[in-house]
């Protein structure tokens, strides 16, 4: 008898027909016949396929990393959890992408393991660190086990992560998984065209239970149930006429006395000459097989069971018959009963909110069509008037033909997430609108001192030019009545006036008026000077600057050469660092550094050779200068007053009209920069300015 031989067949209309053959050979009288039988195994495909959909729907659904690799160990799935945790992507994850959170010093003995087992189809157990969305490595337990086909032959592979620290729901979960994809290994045995025993690998001892010694050199009738010992008579029969026995299934028994489904693969053993002198038989353990749908059902009631703890309901919708099934918890989120005796479809469709039916419905029907995936949020209306929000992900499975016929689902109540979310989004509302009145505020505020400043500088201007022309005539009337005072002694010396008398005018002219006259042409050289300083202060807000890619290391040297004699006269030395370039105008940047040079010569610490060092650098479109000075210093009280106009600090060491960091201030801030300084009495200051590198348009 040969059978358990799978083949697909077509019917009538073409259509495929999945089946398993069986030859069954035998003779009545002098009549020899072979009868040949075809079992319809449609109903046994589509279960399979079925469980693998609701395997990989579990294996989704598991709350541990979980992830697939076809057999040549490249994995090509992972699941939700897995993304979630390491917060990678699917295109983050391409080829060896799970290598980029592993911990690199485990990476090579991790790679080394798991290609062994790759190469030898063993399972795969490692405690290995993964790295977190956070950055932070945990420890987790790393099992993979090989799935296997009808013909044991290695398909893909099946991972899962647990971490060490996690709860025993999750523990349980990932034991389970493990359990439901593991394989038994096979046993290969020899013997004797008589039956007896002559080699018994470790494989065959884990599967019936005899050690080596115990068993090779017995018959092999004592592994057969008596039921089955004509079985061996004519599988020997086969072999001695030089055929082999492929898949052929029956059972076994093992040395407790436990029977097991077994399938054999026998073949003939030659000696030398060709002659058959025995059998090779291949047993492999396909329990597993015939359990799978009790081991599935298992899974799905203890998933049931983790996804209660989690708050999820699990559903099944059959499209083709339009029936819906719950899990126990689906009955809790919509506050039902199964003894409420209605079907499932009606008390979801029942419970949906009214402002959200009609687009719940639609959206299932778009999920079914195949238009978008169904990953919906709704309300439900509980008996008690409650209203939850509620979370609904499946997947649609579809036939050969494509055509939708299951859905496997979870809902999650997502109810104080969304209230959270809600409150949250009414606070953001309530800031914006408080940054926004502020920005309209300051805007104005803005504004408003744009004009005062513009009106101030007009005012300026207009009173600097107003006070030029009374002070010309002030110089010039000084002028002439200096004059004036010399043609008076003249005439005074040649009048013949008594000596005291001309002695007492004489004084007069000499200390009185002309005193009075040198005092009136200082004062008044001081002002004209004050009024040429404000009329720049004044221009420098108001001249309009040309913007070009200025070299400031050839501004700050020039700058030097025009300074020459006072650097030489002060006997400093000046250091000139490497300076970034800047879309600046360069007149303007030229006037800045030579103030804050031309300070820094002015104020060296008396008795100390003097050091000045100009730098900067550029980073992330801002370049930083500084000046840098061993000079003596300004006092902290008096930084704050340090950029205002008529500002001086060391009158006894220089003159000037306190004028030029308020000028070097507007032009750095005209730039869209700003200028600070940092300064210590009897050690140096530095001053610090940075502006944008580049224009924007």
């Amino acid at each position: 008898m040969d059978k358990g031989r799978e083949l697909f067949g077509l019917r009538k209309h073409r259509s495929e027909l999945p089946g398993e053959s069986g030859l069954n050979a035998g003779h009545i009288g002098e009549l020899d016949y072979v009868l040949s039988s075809v079992a319809d195994l449609t109903q046994r495909k589509r279960a399979e396929e079925r469980k693998e959909r609701q395997f990989q729907l579990l294996a989704d659904a598991m709350p541990l990393p979980v992830w697939m690799a076809d057999v040549d160990g490249h994995i090509f799935w992972y699941n939700q959890r897995w993304y979630e945790y390491t917060g990678t992507s699917i295109e983050t994850m391409r080829e060896r992408g799970w290598q980029s959170v592993h911990d690199p010093a485990q990476s090579p003995k991790v790679l080394q393991q798991w290609q062994a087992c790759i190469a030898t189809d063993q399972p795969f157990e490692m405690m290995v660190p993964l790295r977190g969305k956070d950055g932070l490595f945990r420890t987790f337990v790393t099992r993979v086990v090989p799935i296997r086909d009808h013909k044991d032959r290695v398909e893909r592979w099946f991972g899962t992560h647990t971490d060490i620290t996690a709860s025993r729901r999750a523990a349980a979960a990932e034991q389970l998984m493990i359990a439901a994809v593991e394989s038994a290994e096979d046993a290969i045995v020899t013997k004797t065209l008589d039956g007896i025993v002559r080699s018994w690998n470790p494989a065959a001892r884990l599967l019936l239970g005899y050690d080596a010694e115990e068993i090779i050199g017995e018959s092999v009738l004592t592994l057969i149930p008596e039921d089955r010992r004509n079985e061996e008579g004519m599988i020997l029969d086969q072999i001695t006429s030089g055929q082999r026995v492929a898949h052929f299934e029956t059972i076994r028994r093992r040395k407790d006395g436990s029977l097991v489904d077994v399938s054999l693969t026998i073949s003939p053993i030659r000696d030398d000459q060709g002659v058959i002198v025995g059998a090779s038989k291949i047993m492999r353990d396909i329990t597993q097989r015939k359990k799978s749908d009790a081991a599935l059902k298992k899974s799905h009631d203890r998933i049931s069971i983790a996804t209660e703890a989690a708050g999820q309901g699990f559903w099944e919708f059959n499209i083709e018959t339009h029936t819906l099934v719950w899990d126990e918890q689906m009955f809790q989120l919509y506050g039902r009963s199964k003894l409420d005796g209605e079907q499932p479809y009606t008390l979801w469709a029942d419970s949906l909110h009214p402002d959200d039916r009609e687009r719940s419905e639609r959206e299932l029907v778009d999920a079914i069509s195949g238009k978008r995936p169904f990953d919906t949020e709704f309300r439900i209306v509980c008996p008690n008037g409650a209203i939850r929000h509620i979370q609904s992900l499946a997947r649609v499975t579809r036939n050969a033909q494509g055509r939708a016929v299951n859905m496997f689902g979870l809902n999650y109540d997502i109810t104080e997430r969304k209230h959270a979310t809600e409150q949250m989004l009414a606070l953001n509302s309530q800031l914006e609108e408080r940054v926004a009145a502020r920005t309209a505020a300051l805007a104005a505020t803005n504004a408003s001192l744009a004009e005062k400043n513009e009106e101030v500088e007009a005012f300026v201007y207009i009173v600097s030019h107003d006070l030029r022309a009374p002070l010309v005539n002030i110089q010039g009337f000084s002028t002439e009545l200096t004059r004036s005072c010399g043609e008076l002694e003249k005439r005074l010396r040649g009048a013949n006036l008594k000596p005291e008398t001309e002695q007492a005018v004489m004084a007069i002219v000499r200390e009185d008026i002309s005193g009075a006259l040198r005092y009136i042409s200082a004062s008044t050289t001081k002002f004209q000077r004050l009024i040429d300083t404000l009329l720049v202060l004044s221009r420098t807000g108001k001249q309009e600057l040309q913007f070009e890619q200025a070299d400031v290391q050839v501004i700050v040297e020039t700058t030097l050469l025009s300074l020459r004699q006072a650097i030489q006269s002060s006997g400093a030395e000046v250091i000139v660092e490497t300076l970034p370039q800047i879309t600046a105008d360069v007149t303007a940047i030229g006037q800045v550094f030579s103030n804050l040079i031309s300070n820094a010569l002015q104020y060296l610490q008396p008795g100390r050779p003097g050091h000045i060092v100009v730098g900067g650098d550029s980073s992330n479109g801002i370049a930083h200068y500084w000046v840098r000075d061993n000079g003596v210093g300004i006092a902290a009280s008096a930084q704050l007053r340090l950029f205002r106009v008529f500002q001086r600090f060391h009158p006894d060491l220089a003159s000037g009209d306190g004028m030029g960091l308020a000028i070097v201030k507007r032009i750095v801030e005209r730039h869209g920069g700003r200028v600070w300084a940092e300064s210590e009495v009897r050690v140096g200051t530095t001053f610090h300015l940075e502006v944008p590198t580049s224009r924007s348009p």
